[in-house]
């Protein structure tokens, strides 16, 4: 992968960010560093049957919420580290998975199975009762428009900072919004030409970022529901995209991808060993390998920093409840915490797969990972610069 050299100006970002930041591009050489010190790793959850797909924590901390590729979605004491709630769903493959702002509810998304490996074009939104696991509500999402086998399901799904909203990415190029309290779809976004891998809501609530795997990233106002910014990134896709605290400023992690004709359509999000993922798109076969984080000015659109380039890809990617760090999961088995106001990386090992989700603690303290090894482990960040 061609390295990359950051563009735009830094001093459109916020004043928490502008003041530390003196100059971070990451090389792939820069990028590996020394092993984790053996007393970072704090517990290895294991209840899982498939790679872990998503984590979260409770915004009181106290509780954890996983899904995996298998349908198995977990409630953990996150004091005890012990399993509140199991839940098995063989109907459904998990995909992403979030709290309600008053962490009284649990939200997935999900594509829903055929078959053992034969999914269909519908999926799945699903509200639960975060204490005892019950389903509150669930949502058919599609059938999807399109004509690609696999092609349905929700691949993103966030709740808005009051609460009152919610919304899902879909596999179909749309994002759909509900209102939280009755269920009722209050409307449908387009703008979006492939599916929608990633959604966040501003912690301010006037924006919703949205990147797709044809490497569009929009910034949608929340209040009139029309583009603020389309920023269109060419041979690549967008994975996640995650706002600082300030709202100020958008992490995204990007795969650079190549298209070569096919006959045959592949579609598979499962994170394969050598990094590769493969995704059928309209008579294309899109291969799309490496990872870069970048960061977005939210008033002009603009890159204002790359933060990392890798080989590997970069399925998540988190910023830290303080804005000093993004935490980055990435298929190499590692995580990278990368501090925004030098560009020092602190290297988490430890997974024996692909890691695929990320998520810190609302104190900023501990770090949840979780992958391909269907574990989820817990690391103490508490004096990398990650606390409040």
């Amino acid at each position: 992968m061609k390295s990359h050299k950051a563009r735009g100006s830094i001093r459109h970002l916020p004043e928490s960010l502008s003041a530390l930041i003196v100059f971070a591009v990451l090389t792939t050489a820069a990028y590996a560093q020394p092993a984790t010190p053996p007393d970072r790793l704090k517990h290895t959850l294991t209840g899982h049957s498939g790679p872990i797909r998503a984590v979260e924590f409770s915004p009181d901390g106290q509780t954890l919420v996983s899904v995996d590729w298998d349908g198995t979605l977990i409630l953990w004491n996150a004091l005890t580290w012990e399993i509140k709630r199991s839940i098995k769903n063989d109907r459904e493959r998990y995909r992403d998975v979030a709290f309600s702002p008053d962490g009284q509810t649990v939200i997935s998304g999900s594509q829903i199975r055929e078959g053992p490996e034969q999914m269909s074009k519908m999926g799945m939104v699903t509200l639960w009762d975060a204490q005892t696991g019950e389903i509150r509500r669930k949502f058919d999402v599609g059938p999807s428009l399109g004509t690609l086998p696999n092609s349905g399901g929700v691949l993103s799904i966030a709740y808005s900072p009051d609460g009152k909203i919610f919304a899902a990415g879909t596999q179909n190029a749309t994002i759909k919004i509900w209102d939280a309290q009755t269920g009722k779809e209050l409307r449908v976004l387009g703008g979006q030409d492939d599916p929608v891998e990633s959604i966040a809501f501003s912690p301010d609530g006037l924006t919703l970022a949205s990147g797709s795997r044809n490497g569009a990233l929009i910034l949608w106002d929340t209040k009139s529901w029309k583009a603020k910014q389309k920023i269109k990134l060419n041979n690549a896709l967008v994975r996640s995209v995650a706002f600082s605290p300030d709202s100020k400023t958008l992490a995204g992690s990007i795969s650079l991808t190549v298209k070569n004709t096919s006959p045959t359509l592949v579609t598979t999000d499962s994170p394969p060993n050598n990094g590769v993922n493969m995704i059928g798109v309209s008579g294309y076969e899109v291969q799309a390998t490496g990872g870069a984080v970048k960061l977005w000015d939210i008033e002009t659109g603009k890159v204002a920093l790359e933060l990392a380039n890798s080989q590997n890809i970069i399925p998540t990617v988190a910023f830290s409840p303080d804005g000093r760090t993004v935490a980055n999961a990435v298929h190499d088995k590692t995580v990278r915490l990368v501090t925004v106001k030098n560009g020092e990386i602190l290297t988490l090992r430890g997974h024996k797969g692909p890691v695929i989700a990320v998520a810190f603690s609302p104190d900023g303290r501990t770090l949840a990972s979780a992958g391909a090894d269907k574990t989820v482990k817990l690391w103490d960040v508490s004096d990398s610069g990650t606390t409040r």
